[in-house]
């Protein structure tokens, strides 16, 4: 059963982190629900609420460690009163063909 899980990512780098780190989240198939990303002294705060079974954001949680610029990585199980209501994605991925 698919459970919200928050996972709180503190990193030395910004630009291309994110990226790769929700990446990671998409070759994987889960779904975000939102992310938040905060400057901080000495490096970055990213907060990142995603739906996924327990085993599935455990093995997430061991190969976001392992990525590159990562300080620390921690998830916990996410309440869904903190999230506003929405029933769409508010960014969209638009698909073209190159010949």
């Amino acid at each position: 059963m698919k459970e919200h899980f928050e996972m709180v990512i503190h990193s030395a780098e910004h630009v291309s982190l994110l990226t790769k780190v929700l990446m990671m989240f998409s070759r994987r198939q889960v779904d975000v629900v939102s992310v938040q990303s905060q400057d901080q002294p000495g490096g970055y705060l990213y907060r990142i609420v995603f739906r996924a079974e327990r085993d599935e954001a455990a093995r997430l949680l061991l190969q976001v460690k392992r990525a590159v610029d990562i300080l620390e990585a921690q998830l916990a199980y996410h309440s869904m009163a903190d999230v506003p209501l929405k029933s769409h994605r508010t960014s969209r991925i638009v698909h073209v063909n190159v010949a």
